[in-house]
């Protein structure tokens, strides 16, 4: 019998948004699904095609940003501009034929773990149906603002 590996998962969250390393790794230690690979960023509007594209490409079967509530950003229009980016990636995606519900984007008022953990596993339950699991290395976009 042969046994489908555990989701490898990414979440890049901002670090302004109020999750501590105690949280992050709670969140770590609570998700089931696979391994969880949290990344604090100092804005989620960091987060670019690229970067992310190199992260399915590399293995990880969902990425999942956590961002502000709109209108609660430090830096203004960071969570805005991440979701412009995660929409363009999810097209880029489509255009390749990859499913795009291996990126995602979940804005919260506050990220607690159970909701962190709650977000991850619905994420991944839609992620781990899409085939297939990686990215041609040789897939490459251009960053956009």
């Amino acid at each position: 019998m042969h046994e489908t590996p555990a989701p490898r998962i990414v979440v890049l969250y901002c670090s302004r948004g109020g999750m501590s390393a105690t949280e992050a790794k709670s969140v770590y230690e609570q998700v089931s699904d696979g391994p969880v690979h949290l990344v604090a960023m100092p804005c989620s509007s960091k987060v670019d095609a690229p970067h992310v594209l190199k992260l399915l490409s590399k293995g990880a079967d969902l990425v999942l940003v956590l961002a502000c509530p709109e209108g609660a950003c430090q830096f203004m229009v960071g969570n805005v501009r991440a979701e412009k980016r995660i929409r363009h990636i999810q097209q880029l995606l489509l255009s390749a034929g990859i499913e795009n519900k291996r990126v995602g984007l979940v804005r919260g008022d506050s990220f607690h773990t159970q909701a962190i953990v709650e977000q991850v596993t619905a994420h991944v339950k839609a992620a781990i149906e899409s085939t297939p699991r990686s990215l041609p290395e040789s897939l490459s976009v251009s960053p956009i603002a």
